[in-house]
């Protein structure tokens, strides 16, 4: 039987994120609303949003499946993890909060 486990979203890093995306179209609100670049910013934004809310850890048996949306998917042999700490670096996992294990 598989077991999934969502990864937590920070708030703050949804913001960050799509703050990042919607603040390069401010100045065309000025300069003359374009279609096309609001469709291609908004499409940016769902992609990367679909992303971050799509990370899941799955246990399936005696494997742990880790996938990052449906851009990327690992399997790890549970016997063959030696140790689990808890780190707040971005490098250590794929997760959308800074805190993993």
């Amino acid at each position: 039987m598989k077991k999934v486990y969502k990864s937590k979203v920070d708030t703050w890093f949804v913001a960050v994120i799509s703050g990042f995306t919607l603040i390069p179209m401010a100045p065309m609100l000025y300069s003359g609303f374009s279609v096309v670049l609001f469709c291609i910013v908004i499409a940016i934004l769902c992609f990367t949003m679909a992303l971050l809310f799509g990370i899941r850890y799955i246990i399936d048996g005696k494997d742990l499946v880790v996938k990052c949306g449906f851009l990327f998917s690992e399997r790890f042999h549970i016997d063959d993890i030696m140790s689990i700490k808890s780190t707040h670096t971005m490098l250590s996992s794929p997760a959308a909060s800074l805190d993993r294990l």
